[in-house]
């Protein structure tokens, strides 16, 4: 085996057999001493290299764990705090207790006002006469419809699936927002 040892005239790296402890530079031909301690010097015996080397990877193994179990609890305390701060307690479910309607372009014909075939539409109550209204397409995707929702829901907003009407404008979106409400009030 051999080691790597620097010149400290010239700056070259030469390749010296592992027991030697000095030996001349190839390049400035100057007597370079190996320093004491550098790996495989015969001042070190087989079994001490062994020992330290074992002992390196060892620290260096309970350092890689440390740092592992740090970042799962971690994560974890991250998880609890996301789920204590911004838990779903303002009525954003999904879930308003089963009073989503089934809608589709079948039903609407030209009023229909996605681009998508159908979906369910659903009402979010947040006082008498407030309600968020909501659209799920068949993918489960849901989406804020009318302005309460975009308001008061974390869901993204109907746009993307809403239809474009002839010159640029969007076709009316009412008979969703309508189909909606009218849940609302049921």
């Amino acid at each position: 085996m051999t080691q790597r040892v620097q010149c400290p005239t010239c700056n070259v790296i030469s390749q010296v057999p592992d027991e030697a402890t000095k030996y001349r530079c190839g390049n400035c031909q100057e007597m370079v001493v190996v320093p004491p301690g550098a790996p495989g010097r015969p001042d070190r015996a087989p079994g001490e290299r062994l020992q330290a080397a074992g002992a390196a990877l060892q620290n260096t193994g309970k350092q890689v764990t440390s740092f592992v179990w740090s970042v799962i609890v971690l994560i974890v305390i991250g998880f609890i705090a996301y789920s204590i701060f911004f838990s779903d307690d303002s009525g954003d479910s999904v879930d308003s207790g089963g009073s989503g309607r089934s809608v589709s372009r079948s039903e609407f014909g030209q009023d229909w006002p996605l681009t998508v075939e159908s979906g369910t539409v659903e009402c979010l109550p947040l006082s008498p006469s407030l309600g968020s209204v909501i659209f799920t397409d068949d993918g489960g995707t849901t989406y804020a419809v009318n302005g309460t929702a975009r308001d008061h829901t974390d869901f993204p907003d109907i746009h993307p699936i809403w239809a474009d009407a002839p010159f640029g404008a969007k076709v009316d979106i009412s008979p969703i927002i309508d189909a909606g409400l009218s849940l609302c009030d049921a």
